[in-house]
């Protein structure tokens, strides 16, 4: 998600809107004079605003320009323009630069897919559990053994790693403790408090083990989520490494807990088992305090406000991934998918129609196609479309036309891994169709365009994108056709790394450099 509060944006200043003449479309003016390309973006999950995405690009694309032109000698930039602009038979804004460049200035507008009223009220807590544990098995399982997938003529298989496992044991735990405390928090508050319904099956017994569960969970959380803020403070004074390196530490500890706490509490292995932990022999040992009935209340006040805020977060966020990502499945979201993909259709179709004030040439001679998060999974699916289209007959010229794809923050691989390659559940003949309307890991023939992915060992969410190339590097041209993956640097507070991207100048100086 992006937040306004996360873009560092300075000033960018806009020149008036031009005046059309009487009844001529802004879009059919005069043909330009420079080299006229557009950019489509693609938010990724979350509550996103209009324009938000567009506002984003723009600043990050003017500082970048600016440091470009001083670094080769060239005048400042024109202002930018803001305008509206007729795609098809809807009406879409955009932000129009002038960038410039070793091979001279072009003209740039930016667009945004906006999809996040989609989404927006149509995803349940429940389904959201659904879509994670399920998602934690599936991949718990898929990492025990080499990941096959179809791609570019064959069966392609990767090798496991021990890593993979241990992520997706953790996930599995994480999401068990949480769907626990989430189940519990407002009956043992209600038990704490003396008021409303008691459960019989809260026992004295049972509350302490949610209590102690809650307690070692919660804590180390809290602890990191103080950490983040602290370092994403201390990061505009560059003197933050030491914080992020004891950030690392206490989210594994988190790791260790998490997965601990779960075993002992589902598994109730001996010492594991939390309730050994909150009994007095365990206390004295460790030397912390019995639970009260005062503690008490604190401790599940806190885990109903986190609980509330966890709710929120996963319907918002983790609700729209569920809703686009379960393709291995036929369920309530299938029209949603299908909303989505023919919005981000319409308007990516739209800007390669676009014609020139002649009616003859392209508007656009080249389009870049972006997208963060889980819209770089809807950039993906949108290329891929395209380009089925085209084969068929559409006539737009989209493996001439497109300049490049750059995805950063994608969870891309994780969903291939994730959904992929059934064995058994599926034969090869359902995963050759699947490929067919996958043009980009079809045949490199399709991959005419540069695909760029900017990831970061700190983002959880992202990471470098291996399933979409052979294991092993082809021959030939197919060999420069390859995902570029390009590591963040700067992008490196765990689990904030997410949201770095925007701040960072990687991603715009890549995007600055497909676009000259």
């Amino acid at each position: 998600m992006l937040r306004k509060e996360d873009i560092l944006s300075p000033s960018v200043e806009f020149g008036p809107e031009p005046v059309a003449p009487a009844g001529v479309p802004r879009a059919a003016e005069a043909a330009p004079r420079l080299p006229r390309r557009a950019i489509l973006t693609i938010h990724g999950m979350g509550q996103q605003i209009p324009f938000e995405t567009i506002d984003a690009f723009t600043i990050g694309l003017v500082e970048e320009d600016k440091r470009r032109r001083k670094e080769l000698g060239l005048p400042p930039p024109p202002p930018a323009l803001a305008r509206n602009v007729k795609v098809g038979a809807k009406v879409f804004q955009c932000t129009e630069l002038q960038l410039g460049g070793p091979s001279g200035p072009v003209e740039v507008d930016v667009y945004e897919a906006y999809w996040a009223p989609f989404t927006e009220g149509r995803v349940e807590l429940k389904q959201v559990f659904g879509f994670l544990m399920r998602g934690a098995g599936r991949g718990l399982v898929t990492s025990l053994r080499p990941f096959r997938r179809w791609m570019f003529g064959g069966i392609q298989t990767f090798d496991r790693h021990w890593k993979t496992t241990l992520a997706f044991v953790a996930g599995a735990c994480f999401v068990l403790v949480l769907l626990l405390l989430n189940l519990g928090a407002v009956p043992v508050l209600l038990r704490a408090l003396k008021v409303g319904p008691q459960f019989e099956r809260l026992t004295p017994a049972v509350v302490e083990d949610l209590s102690a569960l809650a307690m070692v969970f919660f804590l180390p959380v809290l602890a990191s989520g103080i950490l983040i803020q602290a370092a994403l403070w201390l990061k505009r004074k560059d003197d933050y490494e030491g914080l992020v390196r004891a950030l690392a530490l206490v989210l594994w500890a988190v790791l260790a807990v998490v997965v601990v706490s779960a075993v002992g509490a589902l598994g109730g292995f001996g010492v594991l088992t939390i309730r050994n932990w909150s009994h007095p022999e365990a206390q004295s040992l460790f030397g912390w305090p019995r639970l009260t009935s005062k503690s008490l209340v604190l401790v599940w006040l806190g885990v109903f406000g986190a609980t509330f805020w966890i709710r929120r977060f996963l319907v918002q966020y983790v609700g729209d991934v569920a809703a686009y990502v379960s393709p291995e499945t036929l369920d309530r979201f299938y029209e949603l998918r299908k909303e989505i993909k023919d919005f981000a259709a319409e308007i990516g179709r739209g800007l390669y129609q676009q014609k020139a004030a002649d009616g003859e040439a392209w508007l656009y001679r080249d389009v870049i196609v972006v997208g963060h998060s889980l819209g770089s999974v809807v950039a993906y699916d949108l290329l891929d479309r395209l380009i089925v289209e085209d084969t068929l007959g559409a006539g737009l010229g989209v493996l001439d036309r497109t300049r490049g794809l750059l995805t950063f923050g994608s969870p891309l691989d994780k969903t291939a891994f994730i959904f992929g390659f059934r064995g058994s559940e599926t034969g090869v003949p359902r995963e050759i169709l699947a490929a067919r309307v996958q043009p980009l890991i079809d045949s490199y023939d399709f991959r005419t365009f540069p695909w760029v992915n900017v990831f970061s060992a700190a983002d959880l969410v992202s990471g470098r994108l291996r399933f979409y190339d052979t294991p092993s590097p082809p021959a030939g041209a197919a060999r420069r056709r390859r995902v570029r993956n390009r590591r963040d640097p700067d992008a490196k507070i765990p689990l904030a790394a997410h949201l770095e991207y925007w701040h960072n100048p990687t991603l715009f100086r890549r995007l600055h450099r497909l676009a000259e």
